[in-house]
Parts: structure tokens; C-alpha cells; sequence
């Protein structure tokens, strides 16, 4: 919740409420999951750590979040596990998780009371584990290799680290070397262009330079609507030949610091706090066809959203752009807790994720979760390399979240029976 201080001096009481609010409603889920459990254990005392599993997946997946915060993110930098991500999505990760750490302290209480050793769970636990590591790092090799023999192209995304006057100049000094460098694509990160620097001058020359080095252009900037009341946060497309052929508006704003969350607005409200007003939607997705693939552009806080970034893989995307502004974390963790939630679309939809960041972390996540070259935090910063465009089929990305289904009816069946056996024993 560290954006919501970001809103001004004028609304840091509201702020301030809002983190109370979202801290409270998130501490709720870990609440019910503390009420639950023992239930649990007492119910179903040699398979409770196998329903557990299923009901904290459940819980992750249905109970509403600002920021949803997943207990499989934790295992981005271990790759084996972090495959599972590609059949289950993210959910299956927290499921394994989960169900190995509740054997696991099956195991130490057993030890400690001498009560009789969970022999099955343990079984149960270790061949899923082993299993997921045998099969995961044969799919982490196997997408090594291909990526290795693979085509690439010569991506160049500008980290200027910080908006100021002489922004504009300094990401158009960096641009200019990159291309010179022979960079194939040039992308710049959301509001690489503000409302004060996005006028006809700057943007011819773009043109300009684009002409030059005949390159193709993503870029993100920030521009006022008609009645100048609320400002768009776009991407755009800039072709070749320097001309803007393409643009997305973002769908899906940051609750509190751009729009009040389910669009409540109250005319008194808006008139006092226009700054949490301050970006206006988007209603349509965006797929440019560039070297023979379907780029599609997400910003910021949608790339967080599973169920968002589906619909642009189902509008026909081959590669995910993910244009970001994380200036407001500073040099916080929550900038790295942003990066391990936006990288898990790369393995759940088997496609290259480029991340563009006005202040780190830019890298490029392959489709087995591998990121490359991460750039450091508020540094200038060309990340220039070569990217492998291959895109690999998953079974996430055919049949969704399946597992929570599975979830869903393992809970209810359980519960029915033990509902069942409460009421036989009145």
C-alpha cells in the first residue's frame, strides 16, 4: 500500500484511511484462514494438509485485492517450481506450497507430541514435489535451448530514471545511441512523455529520429482529454517512418492514486480531490504486428491481473509490452514485489513479457520465467539485447484456472461430509 501516500499533501488523511482500509480488508483473509485451519486439522486429521491446500488457493483466487499478492510469487526466482505456473497459473504454486509446508510441520509435531508419523502425506508431498522439479527444470532446459537456436531481435528499452526539464532530452540522448547501437525496436516506459512534454514540438522530433534510423517505436506518454479535466495514459505505436500508426489508452487505472475504486464519484468528492480523478480509461486493447508477431501493450498495474492480460493473449498477442512507472515505490521492496507479480504472465501464457520501467526494473522475462539483464533502480539505463520472440503452448493458457474448480469441489465435498458428521453426532 505504499502508493497510496503518493496522492499529495491535500488528501494524505484519505490516504492515509484508504491504507487502514485495504490493510484491513487484506489482514481479513489471513483471519478466516487462521479461524479455518484447526477446524481443519480437527476434521480431516490425515488429509487436512491436503484440503488446506485447496481452501487457501480458493481464498487467493476469490477474495478480492487492490494489489493480489499470491503466495506462489515467492518461488519466481526458483524456475523448476515456478513452471507450474504454465498448467496451474499461479495457483498452483501457491496449492504445492502450501501442502508441503503443512506436511512438513505434520512432521514436526509428530516428533514433538509422539504421535503417529503422517507417512501418506508425506509420500504424497515429496513425489509431487520431485516430480514438479523433475519435470520443471526439463522444461526450463528445454526453452533455454530453444531461446539459444532462436531468431532474436535487437530490443532497446530507455530507463531515464527520473521526470524532470531536462527529461525529454536526456531519453532522447539515450535513444539516439541505442539505435545508433543498432537497436531493431525502441521502446520507452509509461509516461515516458507527460502532459507538459507531449506537444507537436517534441513529437516531431520523434518523428524526426524515428525517420533517421527507420526503426519502429513503443512508447508511453500522458496527455490531457478534450476537456483538459482528466488525462489519458497511453501507448503508442510509432512506425518506421516516424508516424504514429497506433494507440492504447489503459482500461484498468490504480485505485486511490488514479480513480476511485468501482468508479464511485461524487461530484463533491471530485470538485475537492481532483487528483484521484486524474486518469481516464481506455476502452480498447491494442495489437501491432511487428517482425512477423502481435505485440499487445499492458501499463502498469494491469500486467498484475491474470484475467486481464488473458483477453489480449485471446485477442491473438505473441508478445506482452508492459510499459511501467514505479517512481512511487522509490527504493523500496515494492518494486521488486511489483516485477515477480507482472513475470508469471510470461510462463502461465508461454510468451516473451518486456518490461519498460521509467525507473527499473526493465528487463526481459522469457516464457520460462527467466529474467534477463534486470536493470538496476533509479539509474539511467539503456537496456539493449538481443530477445527471443518463440512462444511455447501451455496448458494454462488453453484451459485457465481448472485447479480452482478442482479447489471449489474438493472443499465443498469436504465440508458436506463433515456438516454431515456433526449433525449424525447431535
Amino acid at each position: 500500500m505504499h502508493y497510496a501516500g503518493f496522492t499529495g499533501s491535500s488528501a494524505q488523511i484519505l490516504a492515509l484511511l484508504s491504507l487502514l482500509f485495504f490493510s484491513t480488508l487484506s489482514g481479513i483473509l489471513y483471519g478466516v484462514i487462521a479461524l479455518v485451519l484447526p477446524h481443519l486439522k480437527d476434521a480431516w486429521p490425515k488429509a487436512w494438509g491436503f484440503i488446506t491446500a485447496s481452501f487457501i488457493t480458493l481464498m487467493e483466487f476469490g477474495f478480492p485485492h487492490i494489489f493480489p499478492w499470491h503466495i506462489g510469487c515467492g518461488q519466481t526466482s526458483f524456475l523448476p517450481v515456478f513452471q507450474l505456473a504454465s498448467i496451474f497459473g499461479i495457483y498452483g504454486i501457491t496449492f504445492l506450497v502450501v501442502m508441503v509446508n503443512t506436511t512438513l510441520f505434520d512432521c514436526m509435531e509428530s516428533a514433538r507430541s509422539k504421535t503417529s508419523f503422517p507417512k501418506w502425506a508425506v509420500i504424497i508431498s515429496i513425489a509431487a514435489l520431485a516430480t514438479t522439479l523433475y519435470w520443471g527444470s526439463n522444461r526450463v532446459q528445454m526453452i533455454e535451448d530453444k531461446i539459444e537456436s532462436s531468431d532474436k531481435i535487437r530490443i532497446a528499452m530507455i530507463q531515464s530514471r527520473l521526470r524532470s526539464s531536462k527529461h525529454f532530452s536526456a531519453i532522447m540522448q539515450l535513444s539516439r545511441k541505442a539505435l545508433g547501437a543498432g537497436a531493431e525496436l525502441l521502446i520507452w516506459p509509461e509516461n515516458a512523455m507527460g502532459i507538459n512534454t507531449f506537444n507537436e514540438s517534441n513529437i516531431l522530433k520523434i518523428h524526426q529520429m524515428i525517420k533517421q534510423f527507420h526503426v519502429p517505436m513503443i512508447l508511453g506518454a500522458a496527455y490531457h482529454t478534450t476537456d483538459k479535466k482528466s488525462v489519458y495514459s497511453s501507448s503508442f505505436l510509432v512506425n518506421e517512418k516516424g508516424k504514429f500508426e497506433g494507440k492504447y489508452n489503459k482500461i484498468k487505472t490504480v485505485p486511490i492514486s488514479e480513480g476511485i475504486p468501482f468508479d464511485l464519484r461524487w461530484p463533491w468528492f471530485e470538485k475537492k480531490y481532483p487528483q484521484f480523478f486524474t486518469v481516464k480509461k481506455g476502452n480498447n486493447r491494442a495489437y501491432w504486428n511487428l517482425f512477423g508477431k502481435i505485440f499487445s501493450p499492458i501499463i502498469c498495474y494491469e500486467a498484475i491481473f491474470s484475467s486481464f492480460v488473458r483477453k489480449n493473449i485471446e485477442g491473438g498477442a505473441n508478445v506482452l509490452v508492459n510499459l511501467t512507472n514505479d517512481v512511487w515505490f522509490n527504493k523500496s521492496d515494492a518494486a521488486y514485489q511489483h516485477l515477480m507479480l507482472t513475470t508469471v504472465r510470461a510462463v502461465e501464457f508461454g510468451v516473451p513479457f518486456l518490461r519498460s520501467t521509467l525507473t527499473g526494473i526493465t528487463t526481459w522475462t522469457d516464457p520460462s520465467g527467466k529474467m534477463h539483464h534486470p536493470s538496476p533502480l533509479f539509474k539511467q539505463h539503456i537496456w539493449h539485447h538481443p530477445v527471443s520472440l518463440e512462444e511455447f503452448p501451455t496448458v494454462y493458457k488453453k484451459h485457465g484456472n481448472f485447479l480452482i474448480y478442482i479447489c471449489f469441489f474438493i472443499c465443498m465435498f469436504s465440508g458436506l461430509i463433515f456438516y454431515t458428521k456433526r449433525k449424525k453426532l447431535r
